[in-house]
């Protein structure tokens, strides 16, 4: 599938500006649309980061799982709603006070127990939920299970299967027809 096209996907679905993207793969540093960029480090501890002030995500193709793509770029674009939620208060977002807390005070996935803070354990939850209604596939997170289990069904109710799924076919095509 197009990154692109997967990336407005889900900015149409949250519904929030599309951020600026940018890869590095096998040394080299561009952006979605294949355009040069200036080269870019993460820390050690992460294969992807966004700078939510900036409406930017950076990507180390290099070293993530390339299965995890879709459900990291689904995480690091949580990140954005997150933030712009903070910051449109008008939105309603019940989480948007925790998420403006912890956005002040965020502690990055080199600190013990980053995992399980709200904005974290939400992109997770969104994460999970999307790769399950597309691809109805899982992969493992490492935070408190119950706790993303709840945000999981919060999310759900956010977010039912129909408009992800038109969602998806509007900005992509057909749910991939994949047994489960």
């Amino acid at each position: 599938m197009d990154i692109k096209k997967y990336i407005l996907f889900l900015c149409d679905l949250l519904v929030i500006d599309q951020p600026r993207v940018f890869i590095k793969k096998s040394g080299k540093f561009k952006d979605i649309d294949d355009q040069p960029a200036e080269p870019f480090t993460l820390k050690g501890s992460a294969a992807a980061t966004t700078i939510v002030e900036e409406n930017e995500i950076y990507i180390d193709m290099d070293v993530i799982n390339k299965s995890m793509l879709y459900p990291i770029l689904a995480h690091e674009l949580r990140h954005i709603y997150q933030y712009q939620s903070v910051m449109h208060p008008s939105w309603g977002e019940p989480m948007a006070e925790t998420w403006k807390e912890e956005i002040m005070h965020y502690n990055a996935s080199n600190i013990k127990g980053y995992e399980n803070q709200s904005i974290e354990i939400d992109a997770n939850a969104f994460s999970k939920l999307i790769i399950n209604v597309v691809y109805k596939k899982d992969f493992e997170v490492n935070c408190d299970q119950k706790l993303l289990k709840k945000r999981i069904q919060e999310l759900m109710n956010d977010f039912g299967y129909e408009e992800i799924k038109e969602c998806y076919e509007y900005n992509i095509g057909p749910l991939p027809n994949i047994k489960a």
